[in-house]
């Protein structure tokens, strides 16, 4: 009967990786996609959620305020503030 000798565990863990890298690459690139698509579909399907203690605040206005903004004019009017020139280009950023 052949004697075996018991090496070095260091020289039989490397054979093994030498042997089996590609398998071993293969599982563990698998492993790592299912588990980076499992925790994409859980964040992804998962409601945002909110803290309860946020309170929507009301707002008061006061009345020179109210005053000011029904004094505005509504894009509606066709009110020219100034006489544009014709026949020349008209520059947009002129005042």
């Amino acid at each position: 009967m052949k004697q075996q000798s018991i090496g070095n565990p260091l020289t039989s863990l490397t054979r093994l990786l030498v042997r089996y890298n590609f398998v071993i690459l293969v599982i563990l690139v698998s492993v790592g996609l299912s588990a980076s698509v499992l925790i994409l579909n859980n964040i992804l399907t998962q409601p945002y959620k909110t803290s309860s203690s946020s309170q929507t605040t009301s707002t008061i206005f006061d009345q020179s305020a109210i005053n000011q903004v029904t004094s505005l004019e509504t894009s509606s009017s066709n009110t020219v503030y100034k006489n544009l020139p014709t026949g020349d280009r008209v520059n947009p950023f002129y005042e």
